[in-house]
């Protein structure tokens, strides 16, 4: 296999409405989306069950996604490739997969992980983005320009201390175990705040308040 490129990271203002202008997306359409998208998340109890949580989230942003760009004058289109949802551009040169991180999410510098476990969908989608940089030098325009294929992943990280979610938009680059462990693109997103509803927040009795803090934040992502 061909050595990877360097992590190319882009966390400016600038670089990040360049490169996210390249991907044919805006700062504004993935704020929103994952805004609305962690909403149902963030009414979750102690008596949700892991696995909820596990996807809750991730299911919404995905949703919320594909409402703002499946449509015109975006054209993008849901696909499934084996269980895996993406959303593609009308090209089809570059597609989403949302999925949830690990604390270091967002941060610059940082090396997240993916916080569940993937498998052949994503596997492939990393050969294949690899193979689209295999030509191209790793000091390469900030302005990021898609080549061939690329399977992206909008990576999210619920902070409930900070009460913000941390995220980016990120080229998998490998695995171990079955999780993404590296990348060769990570563009650093603004963080989004949380806005919580204490009329429509689900939460345990009172007296369980802290409890409940602390198995979110074990639970986030």
């Amino acid at each position: 296999m061909s050595a990877l490129p360097e992590v190319l990271v882009y966390s400016k203002a600038h670089e990040v409405a360049g490169a996210l202008d390249a991907l044919g997306l805006t700062l504004e359409i993935v704020h929103e989306s994952v805004r609305e998208g962690v909403q149902p998340r963030l009414h979750c109890t102690l008596n949700d069950p892991d696995y909820l949580l596990g996807i809750i989230a991730s299911g919404k942003i995905t949703t919320a996604f594909r409402d703002r760009v499946v449509r015109q004058p975006l054209k993008w289109q849901r696909q499934k490739v084996d269980h895996q949802e993406r959303t593609v551009s009308p090209d089809e040169r570059v597609a989403v997969v949302v999925a949830g991180g690990d604390a270091d999410t967002g941060k610059d510098p940082g090396n997240p992980t993916t916080v569940s476990q993937k498998g052949k969908a994503t596997r492939q989608a990393i050969a294949l983005n690899q193979y689209s940089f295999a030509d191209i030098d790793p000091s390469f325009s900030v302005v990021l320009m898609p080549t061939n294929d690329q399977v992206w992943m909008l990576l999210y990280f619920i902070d409930e201390e900070a009460d913000e979610v941390r995220l980016e938009l990120s080229l998998p680059a490998y695995m171990e175990d079955d999780y993404v462990t590296g990348w060769t693109r990570r563009i650093i997103l603004p963080s989004v705040s949380i806005d919580r509803d204490p009329d429509k927040k689900g939460k345990p009795e009172e007296d369980d308040t802290e409890a409940y803090k602390a198995d979110l934040s074990r639970r986030a992502g």
